[in-house]
């Protein structure tokens, strides 16, 4: 069902157009349509026949928030550490946002991913066998579709997707559906970077396979601050007979520059990227700086306003000052040999890795090790 609801930004009331359904037995909002102000949202409603109601349902800075303690989290980032966890980039619009970056034509990495993925999907699951496929991150679903497709050669799967948005995850199951209309399917809003999922996967080995592959795709891993405990909470997930796949973008001096060059140029990664600033009325036009750390061989990501700005996040009050640098995001990019390190830390062993023809970009099948 759709309506109309109202926000406030900076002062001013603009309105949108969301879709409530039900994800995993909860109701959730998604914005399907930005109206603008109040002129253009009616005038959009009257040209596609919609009601514009007298009293539209307002929507709080908050409301895309899944949980409290996400709310809590981002204070405490933003005004303890200048920092904006990108997980919550992805919430609501975000997905579309993220999709946008996909679909881009400077989206290398995403093609280059894909292709790897067809290339080998077949020979990864000839090596995992019957399993359930359980899907972390799941985005829009797309990059699972070869993996279901050859182990329905072997066995109906059973597939599970987990995300922190559930508009990713509406979208990811749209996606599925369409193209597997008997698959077996659960989606679950989880924040894996905060806790395990092993309650979900206890369910899943009573009533499925014993066996899963985790999919851990799109340089997820690479995303995240503190990778080594987003890893130890999958393997906490695991059992020995599960398998995990990593997608992971390795480090290649020659294509920094034009790595860099991307973030900063793009108005889908801006777009992505300064979208929790704009929920809470602050203009995303200040000045990206993208830079290559060396030392953790990573991208970095920081917005620097052109003005002071002040938000309100959970009843909190932040200031963010002109020039003073927001920490966005970082993208990892690691080496072969730093890869094998980070996995054995957490208590993995590597099976095989799967690496594109410009060794830029690898898959990795591991399992969990013997501690």
């Amino acid at each position: 069902m759709a309506f109309v609801r109202s926000k406030q930004v900076r002062g001013r009331t603009y309105y949108q157009l969301v879709e409530s359904k039900l994800v995993n037995g909860k109701p959730v909002q998604r914005v399907i349509k930005h109206l603008g102000p109040e002129g253009k949202a009616k005038r959009f409603c009257a040209d596609n026949g919609l009601q514009f109601p007298d009293t539209p349902t307002t929507a709080s800075h908050d409301s895309f928030f899944t949980s409290p303690h996400q709310a809590a989290e981002l204070v405490t980032a933003l005004k303890g550490r200048q920092e904006i966890p990108l997980k919550f980039a992805y919430l609501e619009d975000g997905a579309e946002n993220w999709r946008g970056v996909v679909e881009s034509k400077e989206y290398g990495l995403g093609s280059t991913e894909t292709e790897l993925i067809a290339v080998n999907a077949a020979k990864i699951i000839g090596e995992v066998g019957k399993a359930n496929i359980v899907d972390i991150g799941c985005g829009t679903g797309k990059k699972a579709v070869p993996f279901i497709a050859e182990m329905t050669r072997i066995s109906q799967p059973k597939y599970v997707a987990f995300d922190i948005s559930p508009a990713m995850l509406a979208l990811a199951e749209s996606n599925l559906v369409k193209k597997f209309p008997k698959l077996n399917t659960n989606f679950f809003s989880a924040d894996f970077e905060q806790t395990n999922l092993a309650q979900e996967m206890l369910r899943l080995r009573e009533n499925n396979f014993r066996r899963s592959l985790f999919l851990f795709l799109g340089n997820t891993v690479g995303n995240v601050v503190d990778k080594g405990r987003v890893l130890t909470n999958l393997r906490e997930s695991m059992t020995f007979d599960d398998y995990l796949l990593l997608g992971i973008e390795l480090f290649d001096l020659n294509r920094i520059s034009k790595i860099l060059s991307h973030y900063r140029d793009s108005a889908e990664v801006r777009r992505l990227l300064t979208g929790v600033l704009k929920r809470y009325g602050v203009e995303g036009d200040g000045r990206l700086d993208v830079s290559f750390n060396n030392e953790k061989s990573q991208v970095e990501i920081h917005l620097a306003p052109r003005r002071d700005a002040d938000l309100t996040v959970s009843g909190k009050k932040i200031r963010l000052k002109e020039g003073e640098k927001v920490l966005l995001a970082v993208s990892y990019k690691g080496t072969p040999k730093r890869l094998q390190i980070l996995l054995a830390d957490t208590g993995f062993v590597i099976i095989h890795t799967y690496l594109s023809p410009e060794e830029d970009y690898a898959l990795v099948l591991c399992k969990p090790a013997r501690m």
